[in-house]
Formats: C-alpha cells, structure tokens, sequence
C-alpha cells in the first residue's frame, strides 16, 4: 500500500493494519532470535569438533613418537642378541677347540 491508500483508510482499519504489522514484526523478531540461538549452537558444536580433532592430532603425534621408541628399543634388543649370539658363539668354537686340544694332548 502507498501513502494515497493509506490516508484513504479509516482510523480503526489503520489501527488493524498497525495491529498486523506489529504481531509480525514480533513473530520475526523471535524468529530472528530463535535462529541466533541456533547458530550459537551450531559454533559450539563446530568449536567442539575442531577442539577434538586438534587432540586428535596431538595424540597421534604421542603415539607415533612412542612407537618409534618402541621400535629403536626392538631394534637395539635385536642387535645385542645378534651379538651376543656371536661372542656365544666364539665361545663354544673357542671351548670346541680347547676341548680337541685337550683330547690330542692325552
């Protein structure tokens, strides 16, 4: 409606369109309000979810670096076996050999 129609109408019709519009202006304002809660909601969660993800991460980081200490100490557990295997090993040829000798000397 343009200003002609409106100063056409009368005094109660003009109060009744007032009326209206103020029940709508209301209604929208609590849905305005409602969707402000909603998307507060909906940061929230988004914040939540990144706060996890970022822990995630960190724990990964954790667990890789404890995996790789796992894996040195394997590794240097394997080697002192392997060695020690080869001085055993020396041991017994060297016993082996003092035993031979031992029988040609009697």
């Amino acid at each position: 409606m343009d200003t002609k129609d409106l100063k056409k109408l009368k005094r109660g019709d003009l109060l009744e369109i007032l009326v209206d519009i103020s029940e709508e202006n209301d209604r929208l304002r609590q849905e305005n309000a409602e969707l402000k809660e909603k998307l507060e909601e909906k940061r929230l969660i988004m914040n939540k979810a990144g706060s996890i993800a970022e822990a995630s991460l960190r724990l990964n980081r954790v667990f890789e670096a404890v995996q790789d200490a796992a894996d040195q100490y394997l590794t240097s557990i394997r080697d002192i076996n392997i060695m020690k295997r080869e001085e055993l090993r020396k041991l017994q040829e060297m016993t082996g050999k003092k035993d031979d000798a031992e029988a040609e000397e009697e």
